[in-house]
């Protein structure tokens, strides 16, 4: 007979004839995603019931919780960012050669930008970081990198960024 958990042969001379599995550890496994609910609603119970008896302690562990959860956030956008930005030209501004990495953004040259997030079913910013890389960095969709002084100066320029319009004069 073997162990209905992890195939281990369960020699007679060690275990009882009745015996499913070859330790606790794999009773523990096979009896934990049987009885998922029933152990989420022990937890839950039991959170509940240590937040009302320790609530300094569980706002302590909330702010830990929420602090780390931000920080992990940030850092994960950070490099998502930098993974798009590299795809469309490098973390540097095609207009003004801006490289501050906080001021960067991805733009539409076409100026297209709002109707091709609604078709796709994205918002701007980290949604929109993200759809690009689940999709592969399409490069056929006209994107360009800009620093934040040259997306609003070409949108309030009619396309046309004050960069360029100094270096005419």
């Amino acid at each position: 007979m073997n162990c209905q958990f992890c195939g281990q042969e369960l020699l007679p001379s060690k275990f009882h004839p009745n015996q499913k599995y070859c330790s606790h550890s794999c009773a523990r496994k096979a009896w934990v995603p049987a009885n998922r609910e029933t152990l989420n609603a022990y937890y839950a119970r039991w959170e509940r019931e240590w937040r009302r008896k320790n609530p300094e302690k569980a706002r302590a562990r909330d702010k830990r919780i929420n602090l780390r959860h931000r920080l992990y956030r940030h850092r994960w956008t950070a490099e998502r960012k930098l993974e798009v930005l590299n795809q469309y030209g490098g973390p540097i501004c095609v207009c003004c050669g801006e490289q501050e990495f906080d001021f960067l953004t991805i733009e539409h040259s076409r100026g297209d930008g709002n109707l091709h997030r609604k078709t796709v079913g994205v918002k701007a910013g980290t949604q929109f970081y993200g759809w690009l890389f689940r999709s592969g960095f399409p490069q056929d969709i006209g994107l360009e990198v800009l620093c934040w002084n040259c997306q609003i100066g070409r949108k309030i320029g009619q396309g046309i960024c004050p960069h360029e319009t100094v270096t005419e004069r």
